[in-house]
Formats: structure tokens, C-alpha cells, sequence
């Protein structure tokens, strides 16, 4: 597609930033899925690339900010910006929602001891309107829940082989 703008002379064109934002989102995929070692590199030749004026467009500064949240671990504000991305961003983002889950997931259960409530589970992976959701995810990852529906952090795995589907596919 870039070269297809620049043979066009299309490279001022109004949606540059949109595709370096889709380029940004796709790289950081392909790093934290393991699908290339080269995803890091890549992602630094496009922000060198990227004249400053499109690195502080708002789709840029989104991506920018989620590959932020992945490099601190930050699966909450990960699943924040992933609610709030710009144009098809999203779509990009769901390719890897659910490693990130699994991520934080794993934290969740080193983190906190016995118990977590449910509720404070599904905000940090990202259901934040949908209790039964995560309880069914995290179920499917070896969490074990008490009589009150709190997780049991000692008694509980998280498994992402358990899960039905494979959160490894590539685009």
C-alpha cells in the first residue's frame, strides 16, 4: 500500500496516518504473537519513517499509546484503548486480545492472594460489562471460583492450551 501511495503521489494523502497507525497495530502484533522476531525492528523503521506531523495524528498517537500498554504489561489500559480505537483499528487489536488476557490473567493469579473478586478479574482482562464472559474465559484457562463467585487464586491454573480456540493464528 505505500508503495502503491507513493507511485500515485498520494504520500500527502489525508489517511497516511491511518495506515501508518494499521502498520504500527500490525507490527506490535507480530511481535507479541512470536510470529517474527523482526516485528521490533520493523516498528522502529516505520516511526523513523513517519514525518512527525503524522506520528502526532490521532490514530498514530492511539497505537502509540497501545504499544505503551504492552511494553509495561498494562492489560487494563490495553483493553481501554482497544474500546477506543480509531477507524478499524480495533479489528486489529482483536487478533491478540485474548494472549493479552491470557498475560494478564497469569499476573492476576501471582498477584493476589487467596482471592480476587470476579468483578475485579473481568475489568483488568477487558470485559468490563460482562462478568459472565470472563467467568466463562477464565474458566476455560483451570480458574476454580468459592461459593461467592471469587476466583481462588492458590487452587486455580491458567492453561492457555485449555482454551477452545487458538489465540496463536496469524492474520
Amino acid at each position: 500500500l505505500r508503495e502503491l501511495y507513493a507511485a500515485a503521489g498520494l504520500a500527502d494523502a489525508g489517511h497516511q496516518a491511518e495506515f501508518v497507525a494499521y502498520r504500527v497495530l500490525y507490527y506490535l502484533y507480530l511481535s507479541y504473537s512470536g510470529s517474527t522476531d523482526s516485528g521490533q525492528a520493523e516498528l522502529l523503521k516505520i516511526l523513523a519513517e513517519t514525518p512527525a506531523a503524522a506520528r502526532d495524528a490521532a490514530p498514530v498517537a492511539h497505537a502509540l499509546r497501545v504499544r505503551d500498554a504492552l511494553a509495561r504489561g498494562n492489560a487494563y489500559a490495553f483493553f481501554r484503548l482497544h474500546a477506543s480505537a480509531p477507524n478499524m483499528g480495533s479489528y486489529l487489536l482483536d487478533r491478540f486480545a485474548d494472549a493479552v488476557r491470557v498475560d494478564a490473567a497469569m499476573k492476576i493469579l501471582r498477584a493476589y492472594r487467596p482471592t480476587v473478586p470476579l468483578g475485579v478479574v473481568a475489568n483488568q482482562l477487558g470485559f468490563f460489562d460482562d462478568v459472565q464472559d470472563c467467568r466463562a474465559f477464565v474458566s476455560q484457562l483451570g480458574f476454580v471460583f468459592d461459593a461467592h463467585g471469587d476466583c481462588l487464586c492458590r487452587e486455580s491454573r491458567c492453561e492457555p492450551a485449555r482454551l477452545a480456540q487458538d489465540t496463536s493464528s496469524l492474520l
